[in-house]
Parts: structure tokens; C-alpha cells; sequence
């Protein structure tokens, strides 16, 4: 090969057409300008911007003054923020809530919502923190996001607003909603039948995401975060997703206060299978009352092509469809 043909900048050219995964380019882009020791001229510019551009695809921060900082370099260079396509936000990662921390969530919900009519690619934007962050961060993400289709948020040790722009989506592929705790649980949000969740979230899953895809509700299954809060979530039952593939419940029920000795719960929660059964790749549930063996119920294996194989772990009920 002539030194004209090896040179770096011409081999990442003669690449560029083909498609790598984002660390197998930035693995090739380092190991060759190592060894060649390029000063940066306007054509290695041009190939460092996009090449820059690929660490910020996908971002999972588990630190809050990090989420800080990288949001604020996302203000200030729009033109990689809007090759962003996932945002995972962890700022206080199995942290226990004090003041500080809780304002400083305040404070990069605040930045986020600046941020967020320049993430005109975002598809993916999960907010794990103490608590679910302000309406109005949500109402601009959906504003300034029209590709947002995939959308998680933690909730604590306060109730959801009924009214929040978190329930004004439509369209959304997965939702989570999860109850990691980061106080020491008092169970002052414990109720026997759980925590009834506001109407517009179920009008918004079952009204306007036809093509739900993903659903996780409750705790993620973290011992240390564990919470006593418990979620209703029998609406669930009426809803149907042809493209349901993955759902995870825990801490939750289907038991309304007057089911205790009604056998309709368990006949909804069979149906409610049966129809998913044929799209379903992936069902956890644990701690659901009103579907679990020790509230009486046998496992409703779901019916349909391919069948969800059963596992029992303790009490953590797993199917999951074999290839």
C-alpha cells in the first residue's frame, strides 16, 4: 500500500460508509491516530467532530454534579445534543435522600428542560431519581422531542401529581415507573390494596400507546432500595398491546378492596396473559397480590404460539419465551 493509500485519514474515509458500532469506530479512530501522532488539521477536525459525536448517543450518568456537568456541555454545544438519542439520568445512584441532594435534582431538572428543545433526536429519556422531576420538565421534553417514544421515572417518597406532563404523552413504546426508595421506609405510603395511580396515567398507556412494547412498574428489585409503597395497578388488566414484549411488576396488586373473596381478578388476570401471550418475550412479577401462589391463584401459563416457559424464584414469578 502507497503512503498516499495508508495514510489515516484516508482509510477512515474509504470506512465510512460501512457501519460499526460506535465503539468498534472510536477503538479504530484512537489506535490509528495514536500511532501516526496527526496534528489536527480542518479534515481531522471535521472526522473528529462526528466521531465525537458518537460518545454522546447513548448517555448513563450515575452521579449528580456529572449529570450537571454534562447537560450544561450539551447547552453549550447544541450541535452534538441533537445527535443525542438515549438519556439515562441517575443522580443520586443508591444514595440516601438529604436536602441537598434533593435540590440539587431540582437544579438539573431545571437544566434539562433548558436542554430540551436542542434533543430533536431524543428517543429515550429516563429520570431515576429520588423523586419524579418537575411537570414542567416533562411538558418541555415532550414539546421539544417529537422522536421520545421510550420514558422512566422513579418516584420516592411523595405522591404523583394527577396532573403532571409525565401523563401527556402519547404514542410511548415502553414506560417505567419504578418505587426505588432512597428513605428510610416508614411505610406512610402503605396501603393494604395499594396505592391507587392517577387516572390520566392509565388513560395515557391504554387510551394513546396502542404499540406499548415495555411496562415495568414498582421497586427494580434492589434489596438496599426497597420500598413498603405498594401500587393498584388493576386498570392493567383491561389493557391490550398487540406488541407487548416485555413487562415487570413488583410491590403491586389487582385486588380492589372488595375482591378479597371475588374470583374476577384472577379470571382478568388469566385474559390479560392469554391475549399478550402471543407477543410477550419477557414477564416478571413479584409481590403481586391477587396473582401470586401465595394468594391462592395458579400460575396462568400464557396460551398462544411460542409459549412463555415458567420459573419460580422464591416468590418472584419469571416467564420468559425460549428461542
Amino acid at each position: 500500500m502507497s503512503s498516499e493509500r495508508s495514510h489515516p485519514i484516508l482509510i477512515l474515509q474509504s470506512i465510512s460508509s460501512i457501519s460499526f458500532s460506535p465503539q468498534v469506530v472510536l477503538h479504530s479512530y484512537f489506535l490509528i491516530f495514536l500511532g501516526a501522532k496527526l496534528r489536527i488539521n480542518s479534515q481531522s477536525k471535521s472526522l473528529h467532530y462526528h466521531l465525537f459525536t458518537l460518545l454522546y448517543r447513548d448517555i448513563q450518568i450515575r452521579d449528580l454534579q456529572s449529570s450537571l456537568k454534562l447537560v450544561q456541555f450539551l447547552l453549550a454545544n447544541p450541535q452534538i445534543a441533537r445527535s443525542v438519542i438515549s438519556i439515562t439520568l441517575r443522580p443520586n445512584y443508591l444514595l440516601k435522600a438529604n436536602g441537598e441532594r434533593l435540590a440539587g435534582e431540582k437544579e438539573l431538572a431545571h437544566a434539562v428542560e433548558l436542554l430540551a428543545p436542542n434533543l430533536y433526536q431524543l428517543q429515550r429519556f429516563v429520570w431515576d431519581g429520588i423523586e419524579n422531576a418537575p411537570s414542567k420538565m416533562w411538558a418541555n421534553l415532550r414539546a421539544g422531542c417529537p422522536q421520545l417514544k421510550h420514558i422512566g421515572t422513579n418516584i420516592g417518597n411523595q405522591l404523583l401529581d394527577p396532573d403532571s406532563e409525565l401523563f401527556a404523552f402519547s404514542d410511548l413504546h415502553s414506560f417505567l415507573l419504578t418505587t426505588e426508595l432512597h428513605y428510610r421506609d416508614s411505610g406512610s405510603l402503605y396501603t393494604l390494596h395499594g396505592e391507587e395511580l392517577p387516572p390520566a396515567m392509565w388513560a395515557m398507556l391504554i387510551g394513546r400507546c396502542p404499540n406499548l412494547e415495555c411496562l415495568v412498574l414498582g421497586d427494580s428489585g434492589m434489596m438496599r432500595m426497597r420500598s413498603k409503597r405498594k401500587l393498584s395497578i388493576r386498570p392493567l388488566l383491561q389493557a391490550r398491546w398487540p406488541k407487548l414484549d416485555s413487562l415487570r411488576i413488583s410491590n403491586a396488586s389487582i385486588l380492589y378492596e372488595d375482591d378479597i373473596f371475588s374470583g374476577l381478578p384472577k379470571i382478568q388476570f388469566i385474559n390479560f396473559l392469554n391475549f399478550h401471550g402471543h407477543s410477550l418475550r419477557e414477564l416478571k412479577y413479584h409481590d403481586l397480590s391477587g396473582a401470586s401462589t401465595r394468594a391462592g391463584y395458579a400460575e396462568p401459563p400464557p396460551s398462544g404460539k411460542g409459549p412463555l416457559s415458567p420459573e419460580c424464584l422464591g416468590d418472584c414469578h419469571v416467564y420468559s419465551k425460549r428461542s
